[in-house]
């Protein structure tokens, strides 16, 4: 059946004529290249790449970095084929779009004004103005002046309009008055120079030189798209010049960041500049500030008060004043207490931070009870407690250890009186087994008769080694004399 309808669709269509056929550098086609072709043959619609001048060899229109393809067409309808002056496929600019090329091309047209009379009168166009909030009471107040009143008087008691040329005329003088109030009132746009296009502030001459080189090659690559080399060349040069444009702008970003951090405090006025700048916003004309005048007679009536309340101030006021000299008693009236002030005291955290009166919680110490919150001096709220202290209870397990420490310390004091102080328990037990017939009373004793003799032996071979030590340098210094 989907042939029979193709057969059909074929039959039905009329061929055209003196018609080129098309050429294209993609040799490749899809699903969607078959589908836009059976649009074509249906509509009656016509394909302008690769068949018209400017374009006959169909050239490619995209360009990514797994190649190339003819993506982008120009399509125009079988009745205006032969009114298409050229079609051209511009040199791929990566700048411009990511992967595609622009597409030109022109079209001539016949046309024609019909008009009844044969000259017409024009006028020049009327400049732009800016137009804001406060334009149309600024209009208003422009139209109600008096060299405006008197032309729209006049303008209104024109003669009847019945002609072209009165038509032509009246608007003239329309448009007049209107310019005239506009002149009056509202600000008119900056003419533009010819200076060309602005670059960020942050896109300085190495971008430009990597942009300009970027664009040179662009036309290399379309000329050559099937070429590896300069396919790898030229995606190297836009990696390069997006890199190095992303960090320009980041830097860009810190610098601003910086400015903003320190100028706040060492320079508002410029801080206040470059706020304005980053916002866009311009001088404002001196011109369309507020008079001195109109400022302080703004703020005079806003400190006075409206009509409609004096009458409730003035009641207010006198029975604040009757209030004021009503006396009353009041509980902040009585005197302070010390007891009061020993609580307060007492009740506040200690560690902390001091007051108006520059006493910190911890200066508040009693050396009678020992108690933060209060002075020695007021000391008669813990009175109680610091005649008759509590003596504290010790537990039983308390008591047997300091029972146990004064029997240890006294038997080292008893032992320290004995010679073998010094010996351990093993050693005092061979000696007491060794010595059994002789009393122990009695070997001590000889012990300290021994050690005696011992002591005195030293001392007299000490006195005998320092007489020696003598001769044998008097020896010596003979010997060297």
């Amino acid at each position: 059946m989907k042939e029979i309808t193709k057969i059909l669709q074929i039959k039905s269509y009329f061929s055209d004529k003196q018609i080129l056929e098309r050429r294209s550098k993609d040799d490749k086609l899809d699903s969607r290249g078959r589908d836009l072709l059976d649009l074509c043959i249906s509509n009656q619609i016509r394909i302008l790449n690769g068949r018209v001048l400017g374009d006959t060899f169909g050239g490619l229109t995209c360009y990514t970095p797994n190649g190339a393809s003819t993506v982008d067409y120009v399509l125009v309808s079988e009745s205006i084929l032969n009114q298409i002056l050229y079609m051209r496929i511009c040199n791929f600019i990566p700048t411009l779009s990511d992967c595609h090329c622009l597409l030109e091309w022109s079209l001539s047209a016949k046309y024609c004004l019909k008009t009844d009379c044969d000259s017409v009168n024009t006028h020049k166009m009327s400049p732009g103005f800016i137009w804001s909030d406060d334009s149309p009471a600024l209009f208003q107040d422009a139209l109600f002046t008096a060299e405006i009143q008197q032309r729209l008087e006049k303008f209104l008691k024109l003669e009847p309009i019945n002609s072209q040329n009165a038509i032509d005329s009246a608007s003239l003088e329309l448009t007049d008055i209107i310019k005239t109030a506009a002149n009056i009132s509202l600000k008119r746009r900056k003419a533009q120079t010819g200076k060309g296009v602005k670059h960020q502030k942050w896109f300085d001459c190495n971008l430009a030189y990597l942009r300009k080189n970027l664009f040179s090659y662009g036309k290399i690559y379309s000329r050559f798209p099937r070429d590896p080399a300069v396919k790898g060349h030229f995606y190297k040069l836009q990696r390069l010049y997006t890199k190095a444009r992303k960090h320009k702008y980041r830097e860009y970003k810190q610098s601003l960041l910086k400015q903003i951090e320190t100028l706040h405090e060492e320079n508002p006025k410029q801080y206040w500049q470059l706020i304005d700048e980053l916002q866009g916003k311009e001088k404002d004309d001196k011109s369309a500030l507020v008079a001195p005048f109109d400022w302080l007679n703004h703020f005079k009536n806003l400190t006075e008060p409206k009509d409609e309340f004096k009458e409730r101030l003035q009641f207010l006021e006198e029975k604040l004043n009757i209030l004021e000299k009503r006396k009353c008693f009041n509980e902040l009236d009585s005197r302070i207490s010390e007891t009061e002030i020993s609580t307060a005291l007492s009740s506040l955290k200690i560690n902390k931070a001091a007051g108006l009166d520059n006493i910190s919680n911890t200066n508040a110490y009693c050396y009678k009870c020992r108690h933060h919150g209060h002075f020695a001096r007021m000391c008669s709220f813990h009175a109680k407690s610091c005649e008759n202290p509590k003596p504290k209870k010790k537990s039983k397990s308390k008591i047997q250890r300091d029972h146990e420490r004064m029997r240890k310390l006294i038997e080292k004091k008893q032992m320290s009186q004995f010679p073998f102080q010094e010996l351990g328990d093993k050693e005092l037990s061979v000696f007491t087994c060794s010595k059994q017939d002789e009393s122990a009373k009695q070997h001590i004793n000889k012990l300290k008769v021994s050690n005696r003799n011992f002591i005195k032996e030293i001392a007299v071979l000490k006195c005998e080694n320092s007489k020696l030590d003598t001769v044998v340098k008097e020896n010596v210094m003979l010997r060297n004399c």
